[in-house]
């Protein structure tokens, strides 16, 4: 595949020049400033920028500032290219971010030769990244493993409490997970609960394994694993809190724990956690000088602790967990007491997935998916999403397949935590997942729904920082409008995913026969029109979920009102010859060439949007010595030369006098 490159200059004979010798080895994106690249580049990802400095508008030195912003943007190696002589010019760029200096004028081999070098040097660099970051993965494998074998190690002193360290870890897992803790954060406190009686180390076996009763001085020595523990660990820097478990996991919430009598929140919060988790493993394990306690005197025991033994909302929380757990069945049955509650049942949990969930995710997999669709009633309306982690492939090639099983399990809970209770979800493959919203057709419902999800995505990428790159994208294909036949109905929500994708970056598009008649492809300039000035016409639904076309109205109108008077605008598209939805892939090199032939048309006071992979939208400050179709008609005819292709044509819309104070189409 040939490698992308923008080219950035407000010299457009510089644009065309640079674009004809790079074309034979490159596809080229052209870009006349700084503002308008940088709107590009929200929406595509070259592989390298060509960008002049001196530019009216934003120079190219605050174009590298704002991409040394933005994770994905900062990615990209940026080539200056300069008239400048200045050594402080050069250095000034360097230390802004880019990755190569180039003076004007220059021989074009030489340019080649450097862009060659550059690529190869940042595929060079992003392979150690990954080779890094997968050295770094596998030693925190190692690390774990060796926690792992050191919590089996101390466990083992005690023949009574085999397992022990383990299984606290899970249940402080689980709490905190109620308690809606990040993944990451959950990970970390499993990892240190671990080793929260690494101090037991220290302690004589006579001791650990008496089978009476403990003098004053034995019990001394026992809370002296404590102390012990936060030495061994404090020095741990790749799990700072880990000695905060070993510690204070024995301080109490009334301030009467050991070693240091904290008191209610002065005690850290994952010692909180680890207390609960500690004393009902405690209470459920057989003693040297006792049997393990009924779940049930064993929930009465830690509410009888909340407010003095534990923190009450920690505590709480695993009351309600364990009383979940309890079901209907009666409290007298002695097989129910002497069980593990369900919710911490790990075996139970695998048996019962593997007949009807993916492993990975958790949600429900395709086969057991398709059975329950089979078993939709015939006469019942319901909606299907296809929803489709953009750019994972590159995230299990930057970050490995381990992070994207971890990226796959995140995105799998944001689907399902939104859905209602009839409703279900499953993975199709790799990072597409299907979702049927049952007896649900109507608009509003569908998008209450879309919506959660595409919130919820983005706020949890910005937690976890292997998420950088990815988006969310969602197809809608509906029964009430579409048809009954599944095929037919995943056929159009496929459809309405390549639509989504082309929106922009976490966008949805529902997909539309004839019999529906809210079409949602943004087509008409009327109806973007009718929208630009309006917040109340968005809101209508005239662009909905739509949050790309949302910020290009947004840029529009702020171009219209900084012009200080009415503008026209124009909207090139680009319509398949062939009703063929095949054939909007190969539609790049032709909204190239597109592009090319409008910024040979345009003056410095116009500007230009790419709306999406098909629509170019012109907008032009009005003058009286301007002809619109003869404007429109050269920009044809040059598009015409400059594409061989017959597989689109090229049709054109416009409206003259658009401004805020008037917003009605005559288009």
């Amino acid at each position: 595949m040939s490698k992308v490159i923008m080219i950035v200059d407000d010299d457009k004979n510089n644009l065309a020049i640079q674009k004809e010798f790079l074309k034979p080895e490159y596809d080229i994106i052209l870009a006349t400033s700084g503002e308008s690249a940088l709107r590009r580049l929200a929406r595509i990802t070259p592989d390298l920028v060509l960008l002049d400095n001196i530019m009216p508008g934003m120079m190219g030195i605050e174009v590298l500032d704002e991409m040394q912003k933005d994770e994905r943007l900062k990615r990209i190696p940026v080539i200056i290219l300069t008239a400048e002589h200045d050594p402080t010019t050069e250095k000034e760029c360097f230390i802004h971010g880019a990755a190569d200096f180039i003076t004007k004028p220059f021989a074009s081999g030489v340019l080649l030769e450097r862009i060659r070098k550059t690529l190869e040097f940042w595929e060079l660099r992003n392979e150690l990244e990954i080779q890094v970051f997968n050295k770094t993965r596998e030693a925190e494998t190692v690390v774990l493993q060796s926690i792992m074998a050191i919590a089996n190690t101390i466990d083992a002193k005690d023949a009574y409490t085999k397992g022990h360290s383990e299984r606290v870890a899970e249940y402080s897992a689980v709490i905190a997970k109620e308690m809606g803790w990040s993944e990451e954060e959950v990970q970390l406190l499993y990892n240190i609960a671990l080793l929260h009686d690494i101090g037991k180390i220290g302690i004589p076996d006579s001791i650990l394994n008496k089978p009476g009763r403990l003098t004053d001085d034995e019990f001394s020595i026992i809370k002296q694993h404590t102390v012990t523990g936060g030495e061994i660990l404090k020095d741990i820097h790749s799990m700072q809190n880990a000695f905060i478990a070993a510690r204070y996991h024995h301080e109490r919430y009334d301030g009467r724990g050991y070693p240091n009598g904290l008191k209610g929140e002065e005690i850290p919060i994952y010692a909180r956690v680890i207390a609960v988790a500690d004393a009902y493993d405690a209470m459920t394990s057989n003693r040297v000088y006792r049997k393990k306690l009924s779940n049930k005197v064993v929930i009465d025991e830690l509410k009888k602790g909340l407010g003095t033994q534990f923190d009450p909302k920690i505590g709480g929380i695993f009351v309600d967990i364990l009383t979940r757990s309890e079901g209907t069945e009666s409290d007298n049955s002695e097989e129910k007491e002497e069980r593990m509650p369900e919710i911490l049942n790990k075996q139970k949990f695998i048996d019962e997935f593997q007949t009807t969930h993916d492993y990975i995710s958790g949600l429900y997999h395709k086969e057991y998916g398709m059975e329950l669709i089979g078993q939709i009633p015939a006469k019942e309306d319901y909606t299907y999403c296809l929803i489709d982690i953009g750019n994972f492939r590159r995230l299990n090639k930057v970050y490995g397949r381990v992070q994207g099983d971890y990226v796959l399990e995140v995105v799998a809970g944001i689907i399902s935590r939104n859905l209602k209770e009839d409703d279900f979800a499953y993975r199709v493959c790799g990072g597409s997942f299907g979702v049927c919203l049952l007896r649900q057709s109507e608009k509003e419902e569908i998008l209450e729904y879309v919506n959660k999800v595409v919130e919820d995505f983005e706020k949890t990428k910005k937690k976890i920082s292997v998420m950088e790159f990815c988006n969310i994208y969602i197809g809608i294909s509906r029964t009430v409008c579409d048809g009954k036949d599944f095929e037919q109905i995943f056929s159009n929500a496929d459809r309405a995913l390549y639509f989504a994708k082309n929106a922009g970056e976490n966008s949805y598009a529902f997909y539309h026969t004839a019999a529906d008649e809210d079409v949602q492809e943004n087509k008409g300039l009327g109806r973007l029109i009718k929208c630009l000035f309006s917040e109340e016409e968005r809101k209508k639904g005239a662009v909905p979920g739509n949050k790309k076309l949302i910020r290009i109205l947004d840029q529009i109108a702020d171009f219209i009102r900084e012009s200080n008077r009415s503008c026209s605008l124009i909207l090139f598209e680009l319509e398949p010859v062939r009703e063929n939805l095949e054939e909007y892939s190969f539609g790049k090199d032709s909204m190239n060439n597109l592009e090319l032939a409008a910024m040979e048309a345009l003056r410095d006071s116009d500007s230009d949007i790419r709306l999406s992979s098909s629509q170019y939208l012109l907008i032009l400050p009005e003058s009286q010595d301007r002809n619109l179709q003869s404007f429109i008609k050269r920009v044809e005819q040059q598009y015409y030369r400059l594409d061989s292709s017959t597989r689109f044509e090229l049709c054109s819309q416009y409206e003259t006098g658009v401004q805020e104070e008037k917003t009605d189409s005559c288009a």
